[in-house]
């Protein structure tokens, strides 16, 4: 019930009182005592009506008000949800082909929300599957394998922090498998870069990189994951520096970290306003 309500029991309460009014003056000019004490009566009795649904509207308020201060503080406390900081990738594409690094990313990504996201960290790796241009790529196991896409496993990581702060100006970090790190194929066995650029670029591997953002947010411990891939179906270019990089059909995902998740994160953070 809002004002309006309120509004409308207290005039029903004074017409009920001035009926009674109206109905007993003429009365008390023509009948005797006997019949003007009962108007009487029924005057009192109107106006405690009238005082009684004054009360009730009164109570009414009360609990109207405490209702409308809980969906406030309710609506309040969507609206800091909403502005909280949020981690997320915003583009990505592969290295100048001048760089001779033909499967390095650079990770493009900002602060969403309208707070700093702070004690932000990230970690990033990448994974060769076996792929055939006839079969869709969410159909692949390898996603199901943990041993080569864990995506949440890269949450819990020891890189320096950083604030992120609210812009529309992104920030980057770049990675993926370089020439002259390791790479494992989707068996875990050590093979040339070369061979692994040679087979992407003929259509026989798919190359997967994906990570995880750490940040506290409003006090608490968040992660946001990501996954890129290098897509194999990018239509009539054949070098593999024009290709287009996009999104995994899995392994982007965000929430609130775990206990343990989070153990590498100083406590003070929690603090964060």
């Amino acid at each position: 019930m809002g004002l309006e309500t309120e509004f409308l029991l207290l005039g029903w309460g004074l017409l009920v009182a001035i009926v009674v009014n109206a109905l007993g003056l003429p009365r008390l000019r023509t009948e005797g005592p006997a019949t003007t004490d009962k108007w009487k009566v029924a005057e009192v009795l109107g106006l405690w009506s009238a005082a009684g649904v004054g009360v009730a509207a009164i109570i009414v308020s009360s609990w109207d008000s405490k209702e409308q201060l809980k969906a406030i503080r309710g609506q309040l406390s969507e609206m800091q949800e909403e502005s909280r900081p949020w981690i997320g990738p915003t583009s990505a594409a592969l290295v100048p082909k001048d760089r001779g690094e033909p499967l390095r990313i650079t990770l493009s990504y900002r602060n969403f929300g309208r707070q700093p996201a702070t004690f932000e960290r990230h970690a990033a790796a990448q994974s060769f599957f076996a792929f055939d241009m006839g079969k869709p790529i969410e159909g692949l196991p390898n996603w199901k394998d943990p041993k080569v896409f864990h995506p949440r496993s890269l949450c819990e990581t020891t890189s320096a922090y950083t604030t992120a702060y609210p812009s529309d100006l992104p920030l980057t970090f770049e990675g993926g498998a370089s020439k002259d790190g390791e790479v494992t194929d989707d068996k875990g066995q050590n093979v040339s870069f070369q061979s692994l650029v040679d087979a992407v670029t003929k259509k026989q591997v798919l190359y997967v990189f994906y990570g995880c953002f750490t940040y506290v947010a409003t006090g608490k411990h968040e992660f946001t994951t990501f996954c890129l891939i290098l897509d194999p179906y990018t239509i009539g270019q054949k070098e593999l520096s024009t290709w287009k990089v996009g999104f995994c059909p899995y392994g982007n995902d965000n929430g609130e970290l775990a206990q343990d998740e989070a153990k590498e994160t100083p406590t003070e953070a929690l603090s964060t306003p």
